[in-house]
């Protein structure tokens, strides 16, 4: 039997850039390239259809699509290793 990972959105939430605050009251800037690269893709059209490939039932819990897309962006832009994509985001808001 296959085991296909869990896959619940209502469980995950993203917020939008502009309600990302920054410590100190600071917002993340509108011209930033990676908040401008937010604009570009329809998340909520590709979550839909990478949702349909998991079970509500069955497995591990799986990542939002925009987290797994994000993470495959951010490492191919950047032209580095996984362990340092996820350093990288841990440290940039900009990336989170």
């Amino acid at each position: 039997m296959l085991l296909v990972p869990i896959y619940s959105e209502s469980e995950q939430t993203q917020i939008s850039a502009s309600k990302f605050l920054l410590p100190f009251e600071g917002k993340l800037s509108c011209q930033n390239r990676w908040v401008m690269m937010t604009d570009l893709i329809p998340w909520q059209e590709f979550e839909d259809e990478y949702a349909s490939l998991f079970s509500e039932k069955m497995g591990a819990p799986a990542k939002l699509f925009r987290m797994a897309l994000g993470v495959l962006i951010i490492k191919d832009k950047l032209r580095i290793s996984y362990r340092e994509t996820v350093k990288q985001i841990k440290e940039n808001p900009y990336l989170q």
